[in-house]
């Protein structure tokens, strides 16, 4: 039940980054956006707009592999608590099967009882898992997350850009020049500064 859930983690958070940072992107460009437009009543400059490849970056980020590793030790653990819990159960349920012509009506009726609370406990256990899981996976991938907009940041504003956005963004079709495409830029100040952690706001 816990590795069946916990079997798309990382790509299901890689999604959900993606598109915090790209709004994070939109973001830290917006201001800039509206300055260049309205610089002090001057004429209104062209916007600067590149694009990046959220998914390699979120993939190539220094530590990520780290990451991934530690998460996939915690979900192995938590695995094993499950199943050592449901082979218990498991054990009790064939013992009460073998010995259940030998107990009195009430015997059995307690015994089923019991056994039911002991699938309900395994039941809960599994959900307080899965959700102790996800915050901890969660917990793990602020902090490359963080990486990432730090570098994009550093190259919008070294670079001049008005707005970085991921270029899947845009849709199936579309057509970008290689240009614009700062990706390799951001992925150098991503392993330049891989020793430095980054802040979480």
């Amino acid at each position: 039940m816990l590795s069946t859930f916990q079997s798309r983690a990382w790509t299901v958070s890689r999604r959900s980054l993606r598109w915090a940072l790209y709004w994070a992107c939109v973001t830290l460009g917006g201001a800039s956006l509206l300055q260049a437009q309205r610089p002090n009543g001057r004429s209104p400059l062209t916007p600067r707009i590149a694009v990046v490849d959220l998914k390699a970056l979120l993939d190539s980020v220094p530590g990520r592999s780290a990451v991934a590793a530690g998460f996939a030790d915690e979900v192995r653990l938590a695995e094993t608590r499950v199943r050592l819990a449901a082979d218990s159960l498991q054990r009790a349920v064939e013992l009460f099967s073998q010995r259940q012509q030998d107990l009195s009506p009430t015997q059995r009726e307690a015994a089923t009882l019991t056994l039911r609370a002991r699938e309900l406990q395994l039941e809960d256990m599994v959900q307080r898992l899965n959700a102790s899981v996800l915050e901890r996976r969660d917990a793990l991938q602020v902090p490359l997350a963080a990486c990432v907009e730090r570098a994009m940041r550093e190259v919008q504003q070294r670079d001049g850009w008005h707005v970085l956005m991921d270029r899947y963004a845009l849709g199936a079709i579309s057509v970008v020049h290689p240009d614009v495409d700062v990706t390799d830029r951001v992925l150098e100040i991503l392993r330049e500064r891989a020793a430095e952690p980054c802040l979480t706001r």
